[in-house]
Formats: C-alpha cells, sequence, structure tokens
C-alpha cells in the first residue's frame, strides 16, 4: 500500500508549462496549495530535489497572461508516452507568483458541499 505524503487536496487541472532551461514541454494535470503534478512531453533530466525555472501558461478562459515560477522537482516517473513528475513551488516564490497561482488554484477547486 502506498504511503500517502500529500498535505493538501488535489484538483484536477490543465495549463501547459515549460521547462525554460530544459527546452520541456509539459501539462500541468492536477494542482493543491503546495505544487502540482506535471505530465512532461520528454525525459525530465534534472533529479529530484533540483531546482528550475518554470513558464506557466493557462488556459484562454482564465484571461491570464503566462508567468514565470521556480519550482523544485520532488518525484518523477518515467512512462510511455508521458512522463510525469510532482512539482513544489519555491517558498519564496510565493508571494510573488501567489496571486496568479491562486486564480488558477481557485478555478479548478471543486465547489464545497
Amino acid at each position: 500500500m502506498r504511503n500517502e505524503k500529500r498535505t493538501h487536496d488535489r484538483e484536477r487541472c490543465y495549463s501547459k508549462v515549460w521547462f525554460k532551461k530544459e527546452k520541456i514541454v509539459g501539462y500541468i494535470r492536477d494542482i493543491s496549495k503546495d505544487g502540482f503534478k506535471i505530465d512532461l512531453m520528454g525525459k525530465l533530466i534534472i533529479e529530484i530535489g533540483s531546482k528550475t525555472q518554470i513558464l506557466v501558461i493557462p488556459v484562454e478562459e482564465l484571461k491570464m497572461k503566462p508567468f514565470d515560477s521556480e519550482i523544485e522537482v520532488r518525484w518523477k516517473k518515467e512512462g510511455d508516452p508521458f512522463h510525469t513528475a510532482g512539482m513544489r513551488i519555491i517558498n519564496e516564490n510565493k508571494k510573488r507568483i501567489g496571486e496568479n497561482y491562486e486564480k488558477i488554484y481557485n478555478y479548478y477547486r471543486k465547489p464545497s458541499k
């Protein structure tokens, strides 16, 4: 049985992501308060625990401009056709991108029952 380490609920999500240095395209598949899971169109060549810069390209309905974020790779899994990775937003970066990230998170958040 898998040991669940999540501290926040995840919501299904869709936004495009560009890994700037690595030149890889990905798609955010779910989102939480701390980070997100990304499906990648290529192998993520950075190691777990490493930090990198991404460009988040929100869905058109949000009427948001793309924004930069620094993230940390928490886990990764190779598969076919996608590779998947879990990302955490770097704490010192949360204030700068918080408004944009919150808007995406709230858009996908399930309404309370």
